[in-house]
């Protein structure tokens, strides 16, 4: 299966921001993405989501603790399969099916990712409801507790 990552009718490896408001799209044939490291995953993108705070983000307008460090690849929220571990990331294997929250650089085809940051998803959850919901059910369980 290939990630899917669409805006109107292009599929983009990787959407960038340059600066606040000014976006671009990066074309890498062969990206080189580096090995995961110690306890990192090596992560496929099989869906992303788009929420009001990374166009917020986009603006200038959201409050981020740690300024942004131009260019930045956009998106925090996503759901793939694991392509490979690197030591100590014991909890995951390649082939596993995950989704993770609050973790840049989405809106692209694949990252390594802290084993920490991402949740193993049930069969019975496909990737786009996972890449829409994870972040929404934190939500609204910090909400109502």
């Amino acid at each position: 299966m290939k990630a899917r990552l669409a805006l109107g009718a292009i599929v983009l490896v990787a959407l960038l921001a340059d600066a606040t408001a000014a976006t671009r799209r990066k074309a890498v044939l062969n990206p080189v993405l580096p090995p995961p490291g110690p306890g990192e995953a090596h992560v496929r993108h099989d869906a992303i989501a788009l929420n009001f705070s990374d166009v917020n983000v986009r603006r200038g307008g959201f409050y981020i603790a740690t300024p942004l460090k131009f260019p930045v690849t956009l998106g925090n929220e996503g759901a793939g399969v694991v392509r490979g571990v690197g030591p100590g990331a014991r909890e995951f294997k390649a082939g596993d099916r995950v989704g993770w929250v609050m973790s840049g650089g989405s809106y692209a085809r694949w990252k390594v990712i802290a084993a920490t940051q991402v949740v193993r998803l049930p069969a019975s959850v496909s990737y786009e409801a996972a890449a829409a919901t994870l972040f929404q059910g934190m939500t609204a369980h910090y909400l109502a507790c």
